[in-house]
C-alpha cells in the first residue's frame, strides 16, 4: 500500500496540468455534478409526486367511507322513525 502511495505520488509531481485542462477538468466536474443533481431532483420529484397521489387516494377512500357510513347511520335512523311512527300510529288508532 505504502509503495503505491510513492508511486502515485511520483506520477502526481510528474504530472504537468495546463491552465486550460485544468478549467475543462473543473468544467467537466460541474456538468457530472450538475447531470447528478438533475437525476436526484427528478427521482426526488418522481417520490414526492407518488406521495401526494396515494395521499391523495387515501382521503379520498376515507371521504367514500365516510359518506357510506352516514348513509348506513341515515337510513337506520330512517328505519327506525318510520317503526316508531308506525307503532305511534297503530296505537293511535287502536
Amino acid at each position: 500500500m505504502l509503495e503505491n502511495l510513492d508511486i502515485n505520488a511520483l506520477k502526481a509531481s510528474n504530472f504537468v496540468m495546463t491552465r486550460p485542462d485544468f478549467f475543462e477538468m473543473m468544467c467537466d466536474v460541474e456538468r457530472s455534478k450538475h447531470v447528478a443533481i438533475k437525476d436526484i431532483q427528478n427521482v426526488f420529484r418522481y417520490r414526492l409526486k407518488y406521495l401526494v397521489g396515494a395521499k391523495d387516494y387515501e382521503v379520498k377512500c376515507e371521504r367514500n367511507l365516510s359518506i357510506q357510513i352516514a348513509r348506513t347511520i341515515m337510513n337506520e335512523r330512517a328505519i327506525h322513525m318510520q317503526k316508531d311512527f308506525t307503532l305511534e300510529s297503530s296505537a293511535l288508532k287502536a
